[in-house]
């Protein structure tokens, strides 16, 4: 195998997130394997052909989660990606960040460098959010974020009966209040699915230091001192 500098293994948002800012440096060469095939398929832009992705046995690893306790032993897929994007090809394009307080848990028990004032401007830098940057919101990176339209009567409707419930409405659930019902967010960009390949990958193709190689199945790492060699 031709040597390179980087080899990752995975396109999903990691991989090609890695991939995308390693080729930055022009001096550095970078290799992408991804398992699976190209994510070209009108199933995988078009957002409302979730359910063609769902179900392809082609597009995932056919995980399974461990029965869970609390649903009768219930079994659950696990929706991993073979395809590049991974994962991000064909879930439901849902974007949540996760909690504040869990972050600054992580780093109450010493985990350094994942506060969320630590992880805050990355997620910043990532995305341009559809309604503006703000101190919790980014306006200029790679990812595109919309709120949902949810232009129906009744989400308005259900809205209003989850105050009356007592709950607080967070008008923006990946922003200051995270707590509370919302309306949620997706990565689309102009009416098709913002997949890591199509947000990291598909902007950097040409860059000679950057190669993708696709249905390459990596088995195993094999490390000789400090270099790393995939089988």
């Amino acid at each position: 195998m031709k040597r390179t500098d980087y080899i990752i293994v995975g396109s999903g948002p990691a991989g090609s997130t890695l991939a995308a800012r390693l080729s930055e440096n022009i001096s550095s060469t970078v290799l992408l394997l991804e398992a699976g095939g190209s994510d070209r398929k009108l199933t995988i832009i078009m957002p409302a052909a979730i359910p063609f992705t769902h179900t392809n046995p082609r597009l995932s690893w056919g995980e399974w989660a461990g029965a869970e306790p609390a649903l009768n032993r219930m079994m659950i897929d696990e929706k991993r990606g073979r395809v590049l994007g991974g994962g991000s090809s064909i879930n439901a394009m849902i974007f949540n960040r996760g909690n504040a307080k869990d972050f600054n848990g992580w780093a109450q028990q010493g985990v350094e460098g994942w506060s969320y004032d630590d992880v805050l401007p990355y997620f910043k830098r990532m995305e341009t959010f559809s309604q503006g940057s703000n101190q919790y919101r980014g306006g200029e990176g790679p990812l595109k974020i919309i709120r949902c339209p949810a232009k129906h009567k009744f989400f308005d409707t259900f809205l209003r009966s989850g105050e009356q419930a007592g709950y607080q409405v967070a008008s923006d659930h990946n922003g200051e209040e995270q707590e509370g019902i919302h309306i949620a967010q997706a990565y689309i960009d102009n009416g098709r699915r913002c997949n890591a390949s199509h947000t990291y990958l598909n902007p950097n193709k040409d860059r000679q230091n950057l190669a993708v190689t696709t249905n390459s199945h990596v088995h195993r790492v094999l490390f000789e001192q400090n270099r790393a060699n995939v089988d």
